[in-house]
This record gives structure tokens, C-alpha cells and sequence, in this order.
């Protein structure tokens, strides 16, 4: 706490500031800490329970619960999505911008606290522009694998094994 105390001291000599103790949010981001154990852990509970309280709707009564949130049986490609003009870009005109708000929530948990979400939000991410049906689903099953995962953190954690690594 002493070295603490300093840091913030000299950060304020430089920088003008308020010392508002531990950080417990970021960015939206909630920042748990157990000293005792030296943990962290970044959880993004509120922010997902925005999402679903913003597009819950969409899913139109469904509730299953996925561990994953990718299909593996389903590959996503250009040739899904409808050709311009065509009734079933008509169709998902209407699904556009909740797609591209979606995709955007993705890439946004898989960059600061869902790293699983990596891969789909950047295969989602491709086909912003023109979203087919299978995509619009795809995003649906994210939003639902969310939902059935939301109270999961990113938790760092030493391993005493490992001993200290620097990279």
C-alpha cells in the first residue's frame, strides 16, 4: 500500500487525478480481484445482459443452450449470401442493422473478455455487408450461447509450475 501511495503521488504531481481506490470497472468491464489467491477476473455479465435485453427479441421464444458458440456443422461462405435484389434480400433487409450490431458486440466480448468468441464474430464479421440467412442464424446462436454463459469471466491466474514468464 505504500508503494501504492507513492505511485498514485507522483502520478499526481505530473497528472491531475482522484484516487478512487481499487479499480472495480473499465470500459464496462467488471474487474474482480482476489489478492490473497493473486487473481483477476474481467466478466462482461452486465454488458451481455444488455444485449439480450436489446435483442432478446429476436430469438422469438428460443432457449436451447449451447456450450459452443459455433456450429461445427455448418460452414459459412459468400454463396450464402442473397443475390441483390433477390426476395431473400428483401427479407433480410429487414435483419441488417441488428446483424451488424451484433457482429459488432461479438468482436467487441472476443477482443476484451471472450476470447471463444474469436473465430465466429470474425467469420460473422465477413458478411456484414450482405448477411444471409445462415449467417442471421449464426448470429442468433452466439446471442444464445451468451445468454447461457453470461456469468462467465476471463480469469488470470499464476501457475506455480510455470514460474515466472515474461514475453
Amino acid at each position: 500500500s505504500a508503494l501504492r501511495k507513492r505511485f498514485v503521488s507522483a502520478l499526481n504531481d505530473r497528472f491531475p487525478l482522484t484516487d478512487k481506490g481499487d479499480l472495480e470497472w473499465i470500459l464496462g468491464v467488471k474487474v474482480s480481484r482476489d489478492r490473497s489467491k493473486i487473481t483477476l477476473d474481467l466478466s462482461h455479465e452486465l454488458y451481455v445482459r444488455d444485449l439480450m435485453q436489446r435483442f432478446g427479441s429476436l430469438l422469438d421464444g428460443l432457449t436451447k443452450r449451447f456450450d459452443s458458440p459455433v456450429d461445427n456443422t455448418v460452414r459459412l461462405s459468400s454463396d450464402q449470401s442473397p443475390a441483390i435484389g433477390s426476395p431473400e434480400h428483401e427479407s433480410m433487409a429487414a435483419h441488417h442493422d441488428d446483424y451488424m450490431s451484433l457482429v459488432g458486440a461479438f468482436l467487441w466480448l472476443s477482443n476484451v473478455s471472450r476470447p471463444e468468441l474469436s473465430f465466429i464474430s470474425s467469420q460473422l464479421a465477413r458478411f456484414v455487408s450482405n448477411p444471409g440467412r445462415a449467417h442471421y442464424t449464426a448470429a442468433l446462436r452466439v446471442l444464445l450461447y451468451l445468454d447461457g454463459s453470461s456469468k462467465r469471466t476471463l480469469h488470470f491466474a499464476p501457475k506455480p509450475s510455470l514460474g515466472f514468464q515474461v514475453y
